[in-house]
């Protein structure tokens, strides 16, 4: 794509429990939501959405704390982020839409879809996290390095102060060479102090990491109810990907009845940066197949 770094859609605002909430929208038709996870914004799905746009109404908004919304000094626990999706999906009115969720978005979108099935046709994940996890899950570096980030005496200087989540974003990104200064300013971009970094800090302070866990029943909740979903869901994958393991991926395969999975080469956690182009066209084939 010529501009890579581009974001060249209208910023729009609606208030969502007396916060303000930005989002993009292009194209028309039914529509099609795009929830993004951390530590990232809607930009994320800039060149998604510009192949996308052209076939569907594609919305796309910032969590809570993120991108361009407001990011006022609470708790950030796991009910006010998805009380703030459930409240912006009513605000939009958006019905029979497709929901395409990464990371956080697919807990915060399911979390919606077990009370509110009848506005949703179709589901698309990458990298969701849907499932409770213990800390057998989490091995050798990567085990340190999140009770680091779980330590209230650390994470505030690794994530406030040193900005790790996002300074580490190309770590996420199979083709570091996409990632360039250009891009990562507009990651950095919504972030600038360590005060407007408080919704990145806590995500790994609530992962559900043990029944003693913060969010660890909202989790078991999403899990349980995965059997429940009556609608064609598309996962993505790569390879060999970073937080879908073969266990997490069972239990997808195991409990959504009507799953595709469609694997798209090498690839880590922020693949919309390696295939954007890849990732849209498979959403168009998928919801022409299943008449979407």
């Amino acid at each position: 794509m010529n501009n890579p770094s581009a974001f060249p859609f209208k910023s729009q605002y609606v208030t969502v429990k007396g916060h303000k909430i930005h989002y993009v929208e292009e194209g028309s038709g039914p529509p099609i939501l795009l929830i993004h996870g951390n530590p990232t914004w809607s930009y994320q799905w800039r060149n998604i959405m510009t192949v996308l746009s052209k076939h569907r109404r594609c919305v796309a908004f910032d969590l809570l704390g993120f991108g361009r919304s407001d990011k006022p000094n609470i708790e950030y626990t796991f009910k006010q982020h998805a009380e703030i999706v459930s409240g912006f999906i009513e605000q939009m009115n958006l019905q029979e839409m497709i929901m395409i969720v990464h990371d956080w978005g697919a807990s915060f979108g399911l979390w919606h879809m077990l009370e509110h099935q009848q506005s949703v046709n179709g589901i698309v994940m990458f990298e969701p996290l849907v499932s409770t996890s213990t800390w057998d899950d989490y091995q050798g570096e990567r085990r340190t390095r999140f009770e680091k980030l779980r330590d209230p005496k650390i994470n505030y200087d690794l994530v406030q102060v040193k900005n790790l989540f996002v300074e580490q974003l190309p770590n996420g990104v199979w083709n570091k060479e996409r990632m360039t200064e250009e891009i990562m300013d507009m990651y950095r971009s919504p972030f600038p102090t360590p005060e407007s970094r408080k919704a990145v800090r806590r995500f790994p302070e609530i992962l559900p990491i043990g029944e003693d866990s913060e969010a660890f029943a909202e989790f078991k909740r999403i899990e349980d109810g995965l059997d429940s979903l009556n609608v064609p869901v598309l996962l993505l994958t790569v390879t060999p990907g970073a937080i879908l393991n073969e266990k997490k991926l069972s239990i997808l395969k195991e409990k959504i009845v009507n799953l595709e999975i469609k694997n798209l080469g090498p690839g880590l956690h922020h693949f919309q940066e390696d295939y954007p182009e890849e990732i849209a066209n498979s959403v168009i084939d998928w919801m022409k197949i299943k008449s979407l």
